[in-house]
């Protein structure tokens, strides 16, 4: 797989945990490559691969901390859907990272206002889910929220 890129390990693992494709060599293969690389991963390549592992359900320590300790230093250039999704994927994993967490609850908060609503709500259930409170960003969800449904109200 050494030529295999970053966003072909991406896209080959969202793509075999959209089908529940659970080939076991196939993803330590995967696996092996993206901690080889993970410094090469763009913040979309680093956060779609955290969503594959949680679609399947993977706890693979060492990929999953590969994984957080490369999008550490570049969570400022993931977008508002790159941020739901990588806390999503750790709550679903029943994962309290908590660097990551608070990395991504500071990469939100000055972007809330772009945040579209499920980006919103998802992200509150992600922190909710394993119980991470971080109170300026619940206080910017819930300024965006007010916001919305006094906007949509008549």
């Amino acid at each position: 797989m050494s030529d295999y890129l970053p966003l072909n390990i991406a896209g080959t693992s969202w793509a075999c945990a959209v089908l529940a494709w659970l080939d076991v060599p196939l993803w330590a293969a995967l696996s092996g490559a993206a901690i080889l690389t993970r410094s090469d991963w763009t913040p979309r390549d680093l956060a779609n691969m955290s969503w594959a592992l949680a679609t399947i359900a993977c706890v693979d320590h060492p990929l999953r901390s590969s994984l957080s300790t490369a999008s550490l230093p570049r969570i400022s250039e993931y977008g508002t859907q790159g941020i739901a999704n990588t806390a999503w994927a750790y709550s679903v994993l029943h994962v309290e990272d908590l660097p990551l967490l608070d990395a991504l609850a500071s990469a939100a908060l000055p972007r809330m206002s772009v945040f579209v609503p499920q980006e919103m709500s998802m992200t509150a259930w992600s922190f909710a889910k394993i119980m991470c409170v971080h109170l300026p960003l619940f206080d910017a969800i819930a300024a965006s929220a007010i916001a919305l449904i006094t906007q949509a109200s008549p």
